[in-house]
């Protein structure tokens, strides 16, 4: 997804347009609140204060319902436009929780599955407050197959609620990571983090 964020005189997060990369329409919340760009954007400027308001274009390039992340592609890439125009931008990092925001517009819960890669690239361990990236050998590529289907991310967690709440087995694997990665570097706050049955 491309994201072009400019400063405006107007307060708050304005969406002006949402088009595919072609520039044909697309129909996807331009009420900022509800759109993963502009929520994400809200959020960064309720927290940095800049004093201009952003006014966001956005061109979807990841296809709708795909399962390809693109709400944590619109909100990655809103968050990282909107603080390109900062007088003093934010590390990329600072601005997870920012996106996390954005993202859980479509999901209806703050993941950083797909926010993570997006941000800061590669493989990530994404935590609940921060960015773990982790090596990959040099060997190891990725292939998406992708069938003719839509399914919203709601639609799909809601899916895995039987026979165990999605919440636990997130906890669960969460601690499991953090424990293996902890005694991989030696980090005795994950090791703390993944002491948790």
């Amino acid at each position: 997804d491309e994201v072009t964020a400019s400063r405006s005189s107007i307060p708050g997060v304005r969406i002006i347009a949402i088009t595919d990369l072609a520039g044909a329409s697309i129909n996807l919340p331009v009420e900022p609140a509800n759109n993963c760009a502009g929520r994400a954007v809200i959020s960064l400027l309720d927290a940095t204060r800049p004093g201009y308001g952003i006014d966001l274009v956005i061109r979807k390039g990841v296809p709708l319902s795909s399962g390809l992340g693109g709400s944590a592609a619109s909100a990655v890439a809103a968050v990282v436009a909107a603080n390109g125009l900062a007088d003093a931008p934010l590390e990329p990092e600072a601005l997870y929780p920012f996106a996390l925001d954005g993202e859980a517009v479509a999901s209806g819960s703050r993941h950083g599955d797909n926010v993570g890669p997006s941000l800061i690239g590669g493989i990530v361990m994404a935590l609940a407050d921060r960015l773990v990236p982790l090596n990959a050998p040099s060997w190891l590529y990725a292939v998406v197959v992708h069938p003719d289907q839509q399914v919203e991310t709601k639609v799909a967690r809601a899916l895995l609620a039987d026979p165990m709440p999605l919440a636990a087995i997130n906890a669960q694997t969460n601690a499991l990571g953090q424990l293996l990665l902890g005694l991989q570097y030696g980090d005795r706050e994950m090791l703390r983090h993944g002491l948790v049955d």
